[in-house]
């Protein structure tokens, strides 16, 4: 009889987690979302850098995209840090780290539509001279 209520209290000692799969999913969710915006961030580099020229108004949408992408990536840690500890969470939070070193690997590069700008300006000189001559 001393067993059998001993083994009631250790019956009765379990408690039913709550569901937390919503919250599983929204932080999946808002993860995703930051991974998308580190892609357009990676994208807006490349498309700075891609004609070889690097105006202001690409620096301007570089910047813009990568703070963009921070807000992301801040939304789903506050999500991810509100889970439960468990493996599930780990993984969240590694990919979560993968995505800022991403971020954190964008460097964002110097201006330099000027020195185009001074370039075409020198070649109309140079132009202009040939004529001349």
């Amino acid at each position: 009889v001393a067993e059998l209520g001993t083994e009631q209290d250790r019956l009765d000692a379990i408690t039913v987690p709550t569901v937390d799969e919503d919250a599983f999913d929204d932080a999946a969710d808002l993860l995703a979302d930051a991974k998308a915006a580190v892609d357009a961030a990676v994208q807006a580099k490349a498309d700075a850098i891609a004609d070889g020229k690097v105006e202001q108004a690409e620096i301007d949408a570089l910047n813009d995209a990568i703070t963009d992408a921070q807000l992301e990536l801040d939304a789903a840690d506050a999500a991810i840090d509100a889970l439960p500890a468990g493996t599930a969470k780990d993984d969240l939070v590694a990919e979560l780290g993968t995505e800022q070193d991403r971020l954190d690997a964008i460097t964002v590069p110097t201006v330099d539509e000027g020195a185009f700008d001074d370039a075409a300006d020198l070649l109309a000189d140079a132009k202009a001279a040939v004529d001349n001559a």
